[in-house]
């Protein structure tokens, strides 16, 4: 457990470290006087890998296409698996929050150990008031969205220019659908039509105005988590119709491998995780690995923690604590992927936002860890079981 005083010293060692990379001294960072270190584990890290067009169909990646996979990830010679951390946004709102999150991996670059975002947009985002009426949700009527629209040109074109820069830097773009309704009622017809929905307002996007232009292949939009973490069969037969690569919209308590499911579908289930000192009883706390989550728990959703104040630096140390511990187990013992799921809003002013950030900072410099994409362990997940079917 870090602790208070470990947090205190953590949040020194980073400001130590960041007046080591202003002054040029990266090799600080990575626990050596050597500059090359640095240089080399950007490399490794960096280096491309195939990116088979995975929804065209059943068996798209290679055997050779799995072994370059495995290969990007290393791991020593007692190590089982690679240490992953999948540090993920639902939304696409917040032009500030896209700015910010893009800083910040740039900013873990440039030291050696870069972080690479999941992004889940909601097709919303891009419809400006003159084509909020293309949506419609089963069951409501068209332009009505319970999360709002985009709501100017400008402010599509900004949100687009985000996507198209967050995807050209190596991030992710996945599906959060179009609108947030809830589906867990919806049959496959309703579920493909939401789908068809999405794909015409992200990837025909130019139909509504010429200047609406998102550079992301859909063969590259593989992932799925429904708003609400909303899904019923329906929606899996659904997913796996359309060919997606996964579904992150199941959960699961403590330490949990990937599974493919009945649907060809590779499970990253969202963990809860322990947080807090256990109460008179003994008894220990949990949560599921997500902001909103955190941001109920804490305030009960009211937006009223203010930073700097001792209620905003508890539930700060806390937060990062929680999630500092839950990486610890994993990376100790079984070494299962660990999720930190956030959104484009900075509740709490900021407070879960920085608790990432400073996890990140903690973690993915550490021998044997990647700070991914869900795509990326999804694709080694594949490449595993390629492997093992091609080893047959």
């Amino acid at each position: 457990m870090i602790g208070a005083a470990g947090i205190l010293g953590f949040l020194f060692l980073l400001a130590w470290a960041g007046d080591a990379v202003s002054k040029g001294n990266t090799g600080l960072l990575a626990g050596t006087d050597n500059d090359n270190t640095v240089a080399v584990l950007a490399d490794v890290r960096d280096q491309a890998v195939p990116s088979p067009d995975m929804r065209g169909g059943q068996n798209a990646m290679t055997l050779e296409d799995a072994r370059a996979i495995i290969a990007k990830y290393p791991i020593g010679a007692t190590s089982t698996n690679p240490q992953f951390i999948l540090l993920a946004f639902d939304g696409s709102r917040s032009i500030r929050m896209w700015q910010q999150t893009r800083g910040f991996a740039k900013e873990m670059a440039s030291s050696g150990h870069p972080v690479h975002f999941t992004y889940f947009i909601n097709a919303v985002y891009l419809l400006d008031p003159e084509f909020h009426a293309w949506f419609q949700s089963p069951s409501q009527p068209a332009g009505i969205s319970n999360i709002g629209f985009g709501t100017s040109k400008t402010d599509v074109l900004s949100r687009i220019a985000e996507i198209n820069a967050a995807y050209a830097e190596g991030h992710e773009i996945g599906s959060h659908n179009a609108g947030h309704f809830e589906g867990g009622r919806w049959s496959k017809a309703e579920w493909l039509g939401q789908f068809d929905l999405f794909d015409k307002i992200v990837f025909d996007s130019e139909s509504m105005r010429s200047e609406y232009q998102v550079h992301v292949p859909k063969s590259q939009v593989v992932g799925f988590r429904a708003p609400d973490l909303s899904i019923n069969a329906h929606g899996y037969e659904a997913l796996q119709e359309r060919h997606f690569l996964y579904d992150a919209s199941k959960t699961a308590k403590g330490h949990a491998f990937p599974y493919k499911d009945a649907y060809g579908l590779w499970q990253l289930s969202l963990p809860s995780i322990a947080i807090g000192p256990r109460d008179s009883r003994g008894r220990q706390a949990y949560v599921l690995a997500m902001d909103y989550n955190l941001f109920l728990r804490d305030t009960k959703g009211l937006d009223i923690l203010k930073k700097g104040t001792a209620a905003w630096n508890t539930v700060y140390a806390q937060t990062l604590d929680a999630f500092a511990n839950y990486f610890d187990s994993a990376y100790a013992e079984n070494r299962a992927p660990v999720y930190f799921a956030s959104h484009f809003s900075s509740w709490n002013d900021g407070v879960y936002w920085e608790a990432m950030r400073d996890f990140a900072r903690l973690e993915c410099s550490k021998p044997e860890v990647y700070c991914v994409t869900y795509k990326d362990l999804a694709m080694w997940m594949e490449a595993k079981d390629v492997l093992a079917k091609g080893a047959k």
